[in-house]
This record gives structure tokens, C-alpha cells and sequence, in this order.
């Protein structure tokens, strides 16, 4: 299992790496060509919407936010579960708290990205499993129904 502090550091890279967008820039030019493939799925993301949510968690991924986001929890030392995540995709990275989420508490995350938004989540993905290697097992995508996942209450102490 990824150490927590491993965890924070990719995803401080990747806001790192969001906070510091540049057209002219050609490590961007994989984000753009996303951004204008997602704009042609779906027409309500236009590429002002789709930078602008890119910027937002961008400013969110920094180790002082999620440092201080963690250290409100305590995360045992289990076996991590694989959590099954339906995201939405009516608004650009709607689903991405929950990936975060997943991710940073220690756990798999079986994703079902929208027919609406099948790009951009699995771009960020790929951007961490870059500054992270380990979280390439860490992430699984399907577009299948999900099979043999238990059901839990979050509630439930």
C-alpha cells in the first residue's frame, strides 16, 4: 500500500502541474488535445469551463490542504478495499472528489466514468500514476456493471 505521505505528494504534483497550465507549454499539449476531445462528447464543456475546473483543484492539491484535510482521520492499516465509484458527468470533474477521496484514503477505486465526461478523470489519473507509479494498481476504469463489491454503510461505526 502507497505511505500517505506518498499519496499527498502525487496529488500535491498534480496540483502542481494544474496550477501551472500553459498553452505554450508543450507539456500541456496532452491536457489541451483532451480538453478540445472532451468539448467535442460533450458540448457543455467548453474549454473556459474545463480549464476553469482544471484550475480549481488545481489551488485544492496542495500538501497544506490535504495535510490538513488528512490529519482529520485516521487511517488504519488494512488491507485496502476496492471502493466502486459512479461518477457523474454533467459538470466538468464533478466526480473527482470521490476519486481523491478513495485515492488518499489508501483504497482501489473502481471507476464508471459518464458517457458525458469519459475523458478528463482518466487524464488526471494517468497525470498521477506519472508522479506515482504506484497508484497505477491503485485505479481500475470500467464501463461493465459492477460485480462482487459489497455494499457498506458509511455510517456504520
Amino acid at each position: 500500500m502507497i505511505q500517505l505521505e506518498q499519496r499527498i505528494f502525487a496529488l500535491d504534483r498534480l496540483g502542481e502541474f494544474l496550477r501551472n497550465i500553459n498553452p505554450n507549454d508543450s507539456n500541456y499539449d496532452s491536457l489541451f488535445e483532451v480538453i478540445n476531445r472532451a468539448k467535442n462528447v460533450n458540448g457543455w464543456f467548453s474549454s473556459k469551463n474545463v480549464l476553469y475546473a482544471f484550475s480549481q483543484w488545481g489551488d485544492c492539491l496542495n500538501t497544506k490542504n490535504l495535510t490538513k484535510w488528512t490529519n482529520s482521520y485516521t487511517f488504519l492499516k488494512k488491507p485496502p478495499k476496492t471502493v466502486g465509484l459512479v461518477l457523474a458527468g454533467n459538470i466538468p470533474l464533478v466526480g473527482f472528489h470521490d476519486v481523491v477521496s478513495v485515492l488518499v484514503s489508501g483504497h482501489k477505486a473502481l471507476i464508471k466514468c459518464s458517457s458525458s465526461d469519459p475523458l478528463l478523470i482518466p487524464f488526471l489519473i494517468k497525470k498521477i500514476q506519472e508522479f506515482e507509479p504506484s497508484f497505477v494498481k491503485s485505479v481500475e476504469f470500467t464501463k461493465d456493471r459492477f460485480k462482487n463489491l459489497r455494499r457498506y454503510n458509511c455510517n456504520r461505526k
